[in-house]
């Protein structure tokens, strides 16, 4: 039997395959739930120069209201950045955050579940919401938010040119509220914004939580020579943290690092790169390669201390 005869009696079988797995179930999630968020890129001209500009496209699941902005680039901080504008914008933090595999969300997939870098790990505990990855190929299971991004790119992004980077952000605002809002959606047959209230009362208001690029949360395990990397930068601990994984907050500029909820050290945010900032109270000694935690100087000492020994008062 040849060959080709094989591979002409299990054709029917590799369609019937393929078309399992092209398939997709349309889920439908209730209000609150699920917030989709993705990027495209486009070619547009702006200033009179034809430049590229990704879009960033955020859909709630069930209201499919969007927002959408423009970025430079695709880096971790723009992923941040755009997923906190939609929080504000919709006015509230869903319960779960879906994504596709972008390499500054999932580090990397073990077991095949994703594990997602840990400074986008440490945004979504800072929101409270719980992220999660579509299969990987199968831009299908974020659907709402792919359309979404094709609709934007096509629409809201269909004209000319624009001025500037602002005239393009102005008229974002306005395409948004004025369009995408309030057409009939073509899935769900109703305006997105007549489904919102539904999905705003189920979101978990933002309140008066600070932004997470002014607070940021970390963790961070102690050097041998008892140091912590943030930024690139590296900052003391005490001594005795050695080999600790500690949690690092940091906001506006100051560096503050926790165990088990105190306070074990404190440093001014650095503003330059790969550099060390020691506290002398930190200081570590080494023999033989392993760290040795130095006594306090007497001096250090409370009188007390002295009063108590001589059988005296501290004066």
């Amino acid at each position: 039997m040849s060959l080709r005869t094989v591979e002409r009696a299990l054709r029917p079988f590799r369609q019937s395959y393929e078309r399992a797995e092209q398939a997709t179930v349309r889920f439908e999630t209730p209000p609150g739930k699920q917030m989709q968020v993705d990027f495209g890129e486009k070619w547009l001209q702006i200033g009179g120069v034809r430049q590229k500009r990704y879009v960033f496209v955020a859909t709630l699941g069930y209201s499919r209201r969007c927002y959408i902005e423009i970025s430079g680039s695709l880096r971790q901080r723009d992923w941040i950045m755009g997923i906190e504008r939609a929080f504000q914008h919709f006015e509230g933090v869903p319960e779960i955050l879906l994504t596709d595999n972008a390499k500054p969300l999932v580090d990397r997939r073990k077991g095949g579940i994703p594990v997602f870098h840990p400074e986008f790990d440490a945004f979504c505990r800072h929101w409270g919401t719980v992220p999660r990855a579509c299969q990987p190929f199968r831009a299908k299971t974020k659907g709402k938010v792919e359309r979404s991004v094709g609709y934007a790119k096509g629409n809201a992004l269909g004209r000319e040119g624009w001025e500037s980077d602002e005239a393009l952000d102005e008229h974002l605002v306005w395409w948004m509220l004025n369009v995408a809002d309030t057409r009939i959606h073509g899935t769900i047959g109703e305006r997105p914004i007549d489904r919102f209230p539904a999905e705003k009362a189920a979101l978990r208001p933002m309140g008066n939580h600070p932004s997470y690029l002014l607070v940021r949360h970390l963790s961070r395990t102690v050097a041998a020579d008892g140091r912590i990397d943030v930024d690139t930068n590296r900052y003391s601990v005490p001594p005795q943290f050695i080999g600790a994984t500690l949690e690092v907050t940091v906001e506006a500029d100051t560096i503050q690092v926790f165990c088990q909820d105190q306070v074990i050290a404190e440093h001014p945010v650095h503003p330059g790169r790969r550099q060390v900032i020691e506290d002398p109270g930190h200081a570590v000694s080494f023999t033989n390669g392993i760290a040795r935690v130095g006594k306090p100087s007497e001096i250090r000492r409370p009188l007390s201390h002295y009063a108590a020994i001589v059988g005296g008062e501290a004066w």
